[in-house]
């Protein structure tokens, strides 16, 4: 009795481990999440079909194995954006890793990049700056430098340093951790597989093996259904978000942000490392631009980039800044009207997401001349000229015909 017992022991324990080897084996080699560095094979593993989701897991470990000698951050603007394989890039400027990170704050970009460059390899970084991340309820009193403290989150575990430079000792056994979940759990497991089944599925959400999502899932929705629905379903979301809002850009009495505390700590820590840090507003469509002004945010815009050409002649113009949150006629493109499913616009996937074809013109603007008639370089000296002529093309936006635009303004009357 005692020796079937003792083997059937044996024999589950046997099973125990050959399953969680197995297990283990098969996660290992598609590497869903992409942390573990297996390769990549075409058909099998090479598009990473359930790593939408889990962003903050992967990238924080995955661009410590690229070495990236650019950096791009910001939210899910710049990631959708701003292609790390785009030709526009300078030649020295590769390779070039997308850490953008979406629905992440400002502070929370600054987390990761400081994890980033411990690379050593890190030469330049460019940073975009979405208008919301800087507002500030003023009057709230935990808003101050004396008792603001920053967080990148769940991430925090993930970084290889603490806010203030020092080592996170708490990296390793996160990292562990992470590992074993990627291996042996349930989830994995199932996302093993299906990262397996939905290679060449041209509708799935994806990041490429530098980061970057080519938002091959939008083109199947613009035509189920139309540009028009697209910035209509984003629309409900962005408004509520909106309409909670605070609209101050600096904390009451102390003249204080901490949006502008986390760039000023951006650029020192550039500028001990000597690295060149660029920063750009996004290229919101007028759609968005629209909305800030109807929700009574117009002033606070003009306010912040009022309040960021200040931050730059503070640092000798030294900073540099390219204004893309314009009116122009990239950022006014038409959107097809209502039912037409088979018009693809050119620069915008929907009004808060614009396509790769926009940031290369961004890029080749910052980087490589580039039309001087699609952003400007902001500075003090520059600010006032742009808003004046921002407001111009701002009446040419609302006095064009447009279904959408006209649905915008009709339900902000009512």
């Amino acid at each position: 009795m005692a020796m079937t017992y003792r083997r059937y022991l044996y024999a589950t324990i046997a099973t125990v481990v050959i399953g969680m080897t197995a297990t283990g084996l098969f996660n290992y080699l598609v590497d869903p999440y992409a942390i573990q560095g297996s390769e990549a094979i075409s058909g099998f593993n090479a598009e990473k079909t359930q790593v939408a989701d889990r962003v903050r897991l992967s990238k924080p470990y995955e661009v410590l194995d690229a070495k990236p000698k650019t950096l791009v951050l910001g939210n899910s603007r710049s990631e959708i954006g701003i292609d790390p394989d785009s030709p526009v890039w300078p030649g020295d400027a590769q390779p070039v890793y997308n850490l953008a990170l979406p629905g992440t704050s400002l502070v929370a970009q600054y987390r990761v990049f400081q994890h980033a460059i411990t690379t050593g390899t890190v030469k330049s970084v460019v940073v975009g700056l979405d208008f919301t991340d800087f507002l500030i309820d003023g009057d709230d009193p935990k808003i101050s430098p004396k008792t603001w403290i920053g967080s990148a989150g769940e991430m925090e575990g993930r970084l290889l340093v603490n806010r203030d430079g020092t080592e996170n000792k708490d990296y390793a056994t996160q990292r562990l951790k992470d590992a074993i979940a990627s291996l042996l759990t349930l989830d994995a497991t199932i996302d093993s597989v299906l990262t397996i089944m939905g290679q060449g599925e041209r509708d799935q959400e994806i990041r490429t093996p530098k980061g970057f999502s080519p938002a091959q899932q939008f083109p199947a929705l613009v035509e189920n259904e139309g540009h028009y629905h697209l910035f209509l379903q984003a629309d409900i979301t962005r408004s509520r978000a909106l309409a909670r809002e605070p609209d101050d850009i600096y904390a009451a009495n102390v003249e204080w942000s901490p949006a502008f505390a986390t760039l000023d700590a951006f650029v020192e820590d550039c500028r001990k490392r000597g690295i060149r840090i660029t920063f750009f507003l996004h290229p919101l469509h007028g759609y968005i631009r629209e909305q800030i002004e109807q929700f009574g945010l117009g002033d606070s815009y003009v306010a912040w980039k009022q309040a960021l050409a200040t931050w730059v002649s503070r640092h000798n113009d030294q900073v540099t800044v390219w204004d893309f949150g314009i009116y122009s006629d990239e950022t006014m493109e038409d959107v097809p009207d209502r039912g037409d499913h088979h018009t693809q616009m050119k620069y915008y996937w929907e009004a808060g997401h614009y396509k790769s074809s926009l940031g290369d013109l961004m890029l080749a603007r910052m980087f490589g001349g580039g039309d001087d008639g699609f952003g400007y370089r902001l500075t003090s000296a520059s600010v006032e000229a742009a808003v004046t002529q921002d407001r111009i093309n701002r009446q040419v936006y609302i006095n064009r015909e447009s279904e959408l635009k006209d649905y915008l303004l009709s339900a902000a009357k009512r």
